[in-house]
């Protein structure tokens, strides 16, 4: 008797269980028919226009724990997203998701539901609910050509409906930017704009008269003298900053003086150590001073001569340079040795070229580092990533100051046999060319010529740097001694960026530094232009560094130049995809 009831109990529950299982599969056969008729719905939704809508109601199973629409074919349990191109619906965590024609918004609203009684729950059984559902077109227009790629929205002007921005800088850091307005929840696929670097309004080269403590200030076009300031003791050394301001290094009275490069204006002195020489101003506006008699660089803040922190280097700090990276050049004449050194002061390290006797450095286009050395006649080329030693090229004489013009020709002035001389990229020699008497210093200028410093005829030769031609010999003051960027073209050349504040991860050819990310423009012609080529500018609009404005988002481009520079921005064109960057990419816009 006992087993004949167990026998019962047992076939009951298999009944049961298999009562379950056909409702459970009834049920879920109504909500995929209702799954499938919404699809459909949304579909032919997507023949209308942005923001038109349409109202459906559907019945589904309580077993149906989700209905949501994603931006991509996820699981989503807590909570419903409510605007993407994927509709999807989750039974007991097992999910099935439909990609829609267009991205849609969606609203879900329970009308009514079955009341089960307490058999019913007891028995397994389940209701249903009535859902009215809401589904709003999002932006999402035809397909048109973008620079020949299929794109779903194309951007080619910018916020203020222009095509063409004039940007005009007032200050090393200007405000001026162009902003761009992508539809919310687009996702921008490729981009491209052109940067066309307009000429400087005028240039200047700032020359030490270390025999009579003054600094000449010429206009770089015709040679004019413009003014002399006083300085101090017995100046060496002349550094340009992108706001125009110009730091003097005075080897006797232990100081740098601070001057108003667009008037004629000294601003300040400021003590530092022993016998000041290099001087460089970094990418942040901050000045490095070799001290010659201490051994040691120190960092001073260039908004109020504070010395920030001071650093050990090599025997007798003579020159001094600022990189791409940001990184800070010594040359240490008595050991024969660069060290360099990090924006925050950390060495890198320190290299030693035996017997080069190291004067003028100079940077190329690629980063390389090229130094003079004095008593072996020389020029060295150094790897700027490595710090090895690419080459030794003897020149003769007595080479001193070093500048790199745009086309990475290295010029060198050579004080023993009144020449400065050029060489070619990888080291060949290609002219030699008389000057003043006692040439030391070198530097380019905007528009590309080469200017030598004469001591000991106390004036400055101008030369064609196509041929080495002179276009004319200016008187200075007496005894003029300066190895540095007299110009400001080296800083210039190495931090004229165009800065973007969205800081994405998938830019081609572009370096980063900080939170911005940066491309530099290394050509310095009349009308040099920049073509780059962006991969994912943004992933979705409302990305870091994009602002919401309505049913827009804003990316804002943020330049930077120096002082009284203008650029031009044109030619943007930006293809943007659906709201889902996961599927069908447009191809990449390859700059022309």
């Amino acid at each position: 008797m006992i087993g004949g009831i167990i026998i019962s109990i047992v076939l009951a529950a298999l009944f049961f269980n298999f009562i379950s299982k056909v409702i459970i599969e009834k049920h879920k056969q109504v909500s995929k028919e209702s799954f499938s008729t919404m699809v459909n719905t949304i579909n032919s939704l997507c023949g209308m226009n942005v923001g038109q809508s349409i109202t459906q109601t559907l019945v589904f199973s309580d077993i149906v724990d989700k209905l949501y629409v994603s931006k991509k074919e996820e699981v989503v349990l807590e909570s419903s997203t409510i605007r993407g191109n994927y509709l999807c619906m989750n039974i007991s965590n097992e999910v099935t998701c439909q990609r829609l024609g267009c991205p849609v918004e969606m609203t879900d609203i329970i009308k009514e539901e079955t009341v089960l009684s307490l058999l019913d729950k007891l028995m397994g059984r389940f209701g249903y609910k009535q859902h009215q559902l809401e589904f709003s077109r999002i932006k999402c227009d035809n397909n048109i050509t973008c620079c020949g790629i299929n794109c779903k929205n194309v951007t080619d002007t910018f916020h203020d409906g222009s095509k063409t921005k004039f940007l005009s800088f007032f200050d090393s850091r200007s405000n001026s930017d162009a902003k761009i307005k992508i539809p919310k929840d687009y996702n921008i696929r490729s981009s491209r704009f052109v940067v066309s670097k307009h000429g400087f309004n005028e240039s200047y080269i700032f020359i030490a008269n270390s025999g009579e403590d003054t600094v000449s200030k010429l206009r770089t076009s015709d040679g004019s003298l413009i003014c002399k300031y006083p300085v101090g003791d017995n100046p060496s050394r002349t550094a340009v900053g992108l706001n125009l301001e110009v730091w003097v290094g005075n080897r006797n009275s232990n100081d740098v003086t601070r001057l108003n490069g667009s008037s004629c204006e000294v601003i300040g002195t400021y003590p530092v150590g022993k016998a000041p020489r290099g001087v460089a101003i970094d990418l942040d506006g901050n000045v490095w001073v070799g001290n010659s008699g201490d051994n040691n660089v120190m960092k001073l803040d260039g908004r109020t001569g504070e010395i920030l922190e001071t650093y050990p280097v090599g025997n007798f700090p003579y020159g001094a340079l600022t990189d791409y990276e940001g990184n800070i050049w010594i040359v240490n004449r008595k050991s024969d040795s660069l060290t360099k050194l990090n924006p925050d002061g950390y060495e890198i390290g320190t290299y030693h070229v035996p017997g080069a006797n190291f004067y003028g450095i100079g940077i190329d286009s690629k980063g390389n580092i090229w130094v003079a050395g004095y008593k072996p006649g020389n020029v060295y080329k150094i790897n700027g990533k490595t710090g090895e030693l690419l080459g030794t090229y003897h020149i003769g004489g007595g080479p001193r100051g070093v500048a790199v013009d745009n086309n990475d020709n290295v010029w060198v002035a050579d004080s023993k046999r009144n020449l400065v001389h050029k060489v070619g990229p990888e080291g060949k020699l290609i002219g030699s060319y008389p000057v003043g008497a006692g040439p030391v210093g070198v530097a380019v200028d905007f528009d590309g010529n080469i200017w030598v410093v004469n001591r000991e005829s106390d004036d400055a030769t101008k030369l064609k740097s196509s041929d080495g031609s002179v276009l004319g010999t200016y008187p200075v003051g007496r005894g003029p001694y300066t190895y540095s960027d007299m110009t400001g073209y080296n800083l210039r050349r190495v931090s004229f960026d165009i800065e973007l504040d969205i800081g994405s991860d998938g830019i081609i050819e572009w370096n980063k530094k900080g939170v911005g990310v940066y491309a530099k423009i290394f050509d310095y012609n009349t009308k040099p232009e920049l073509k780059k080529k962006l991969m994912n500018l943004a992933r979705i609009c409302d990305c870091s560094g994009c602002l919401d404005d309505g049913l827009d988002c804003t990316i804002d481009l943020n330049f930077s130049s120096g002082l009284g520079d203008e650029i031009m921005v044109s030619d943007l064109c930006i293809c943007a995809g659906t709201c889902d960057p996961y599927e069908n990419p447009c191809v990449t816009i390859t700059p022309v």
